[in-house]
C-alpha cells in the first residue's frame, strides 16, 4: 500500500517538475527540453509510475509483474539517481569552486559549498521566477532522491549480476539518441550547439575528447550500478 501511494506521489511530482521546467508558466516554452538527460529521466519516471500505479489499480497482469520486478526497479532508481549526482556534484559543486565566492578557509563554507550552494547555484538570475526554481528542485532533487529512497524502502533486492550490464546500456542509448537528434534536429543552444552538453558534443570538442568523455561517463554509470549491486 505504501509503495503504491509513493508511486502516485512520484507520478505527480515528476509531472509538476516537467511542467514547470517546460517554460510554459513564464511564456517561454522550451522546444528542446527533452534533449536533456534530466528531463528524459524524469519523463521515464513519469511513464514508469503511471504504469506502476494504474496496473496496481487494475490488478495482476504481465505488465504489473514486470514493473515490480527487481531489475526494472533497479534500473529506474539508478537512471534518476544519476540525474541528482551529476547535477549536484559535477555541475553545482564545480560551479561553486569555479566562482570562488565563499571563504574556503572555514569548514562552514566548505560544507556549504558541497551542500546548500549547489542547490541554489546560479542565484536569482538563473530562474525566471519561483516556479522555474521549484521545477529545477523537483527534477534534480526531489524526484531523484525520493525515487531512490522508495527503492531502498520497498523494492525487492534480488538483483542478478547481468542487471549491471543492462544498466550500462542506458548511457550508451542516450549517446546514440543525442547523435541521431543532432543529425536530424536544429541547434539547441544559443551558441549553435546541436548537442545538449558541451562535454558530449563533437561540435565543441576534438573527437578524441568526445569519445574519452563518453567512455568515462559510461564507466561512471557502470561503477555506480555495480556499487549498489554489491551493497544491496
Amino acid at each position: 500500500m505504501l509503495d503504491h501511494i509513493a508511486s502516485l506521489i512520484l507520478l505527480l511530482l515528476a509531472a509538476a517538475g516537467l511542467f514547470l521546467q517546460s517554460g510554459i508558466t513564464v511564456g517561454k516554452p522550451r522546444k528542446h527540453m527533452f534533449a536533456f538527460y534530466t528531463n528524459v529521466s524524469n519523463l521515464a519516471v513519469l511513464i514508469y509510475e503511471l504504469i506502476f500505479y494504474f496496473t496496481g489499480l487494475a490488478g495482476y497482469s504481465g505488465l504489473y509483474a514486470f514493473v515490480r520486478a527487481p531489475v526494472p526497479r533497479y534500473i529506474m532508481a539508478l537512471a534518476i539517481l544519476v540525474t541528482n549526482i551529476i547535477y549536484h556534484f559535477f555541475i553545482g559543486v564545480s560551479l561553486q569552486f569555479a566562482k570562488g565566492e565563499s571563504d574556503r578557509k572555514t569548514k562552514k563554507n566548505w560544507l556549504r559549498m558541497l551542500t546548500v550552494d549547489p542547490i541554489l547555484c546560479g542565484g536569482k538570475e538563473k530562474y525566471e521566477d519561483a516556479r522555474t526554481f521549484i521545477g529545477n528542485l523537483l527534477v534534480h532533487y526531489v524526484v531523484p532522491l525520493l525515487s531512490f529512497a522508495r527503492w531502498i524502502a520497498f523494492a525487492p533486492k534480488e538483483i542478478p549480476f547481468y542487471a549491471t550490464l543492462i544498466w550500462v546500456s542506458i548511457p550508451i542509448l542516450y549517446f546514440i539518441f543525442c547523435y541521431v537528434r543532432a543529425q536530424l534536429g536544429t541547434p539547441i543552444t544559443e551558441s549553435g550547439n546541436r548537442y545538449p552538453y558541451d562535454l558530449l558534443s563533437p561540435d565543441k570538442l576534438p573527437l578524441w575528447k568526445y569519445f574519452r568523455n563518453m567512455v568515462l561517463l559510461t564507466a561512471f554509470y557502470y561503477l555506480l550500478g555495480l556499487f549498489l549491486y554489491l551493497i544491496f
